[in-house]
């Protein structure tokens, strides 16, 4: 059975999965944000953790699929400016095709890559003269 384009064939406790994504999704695990302290960074110090996120995330389809306060949560929190992250030696996706098939990522991070208010607060559309 394939899940996206993850072959899931591990099993898994359920509430190992959901009380790992809750940690990963509420915490800073590796406290990295106070070496930060710029709000509009925070997604650079919580990028290791929301690598991990994105990995988990696979292993709880039905959160992918159904559960928009939890997903816009997390793309709020994790993924507000960066959509094509690496998650293992190089490799890299991008976030916008990879959840394509789950419709609650619709909802989470097409607001964000169509809001021009947001694009322009963005550090990588902000032009310095």
């Amino acid at each position: 059975m394939t899940n996206g384009f993850l072959p899931i064939s591990i099993p898994l406790p359920k509430s190992f999965i959901s009380m790992c994504i809750s940690r990963l999704r509420t915490d800073d695990i590796y406290n990295q944000v106070s070496s930060y302290p710029n709000p509009d960074h925070r997604s650079t110090a919580l990028a290791n953790q929301a690598t991990m996120l994105y990995i988990m995330l696979y292993f709880a389809p039905d959160m992918l699929q159904n559960d928009q306060a939890k997903m816009r949560e997390i793309v709020d929190k994790h993924f507000p400016d960066n959509w094509v992250i690496g998650y293992y030696m190089g490799i890299t996706v991008d976030l916008t095709e990879a959840w394509d098939l789950y419709k609650v990522r619709g909802a989470s991070l097409l607001f964000f890559s169509h809001n021009p208010r947001r694009q322009q607060s963005s550090p990588s559309t902000t032009r310095s003269s």
